[in-house]
C-alpha cells in the first residue's frame, strides 16, 4: 500500500472513531469495512468478533489500527478477507503450530453466513 493511501485510510479511520466519540460498535465498523479494507459490509460482523472487547462490546481504536497496521495494511482485499475469517491463519509466520490451519474451515465462514442470511428476506 502506497504511503498515499495509507494516509488516507488513516485519516476515515480517525474520523470514524472520532464521529463515534470513542470505541465503535459493529454498525460503525462496516463503514471501515466498505472504505478502508475495501471489502463488503459483511465482513464487520466477523472482524467485530475478531476486535470486540468483551466487557464493553465495542472496538477501540487502537485494537483496530493494531489489526490493520500489523496484518491487514500489507494485503490485497484477498488476503484481507482471509485473514478476517481465519482464526489467526495470517497471524502465523512460518510453520504453524499443531492443530492451526492454512485454510479456511466451515466454522471460519458460519459467522459471515448467518449475516448474509438476516440481511436478506
Amino acid at each position: 500500500v502506497s504511503e498515499e493511501v495509507a494516509s488516507r485510510a488513516r485519516e476515515r479511520i480517525d474520523q470514524v472513531f472520532e464521529e463515534a466519540s470513542g470505541p465503535i460498535n459493529c454498525e460503525q465498523l462496516q463503514i471501515l469495512v466498505k472504505e478502508v479494507l475495501e471489502l463488503p459490509s459483511y465482513f464487520a460482523v466477523p472482524l467485530y468478533n475478531k476486535l470486540v472487547d468483551a466487557q464493553s462490546g465495542l472496538v477501540c481504536k487502537t485494537r483496530f489500527l493494531d489489526y490493520w497496521t500489523g496484518s491487514l495494511i500489507k494485503q490485497d482485499a484477498f488476503g484481507r478477507l482471509f485473514d478476517i475469517l481465519g482464526q489467526g491463519i495470517a497471524e502465523h509466520q512460518g510453520p504453524h503450530p499443531p492443530g492451526s490451519s492454512k485454510h479456511l474451515t466451515h466454522s471460519d465462514l458460519r459467522p459471515l453466513v448467518d449475516t448474509i442470511v438476516h440481511a436478506h428476506p
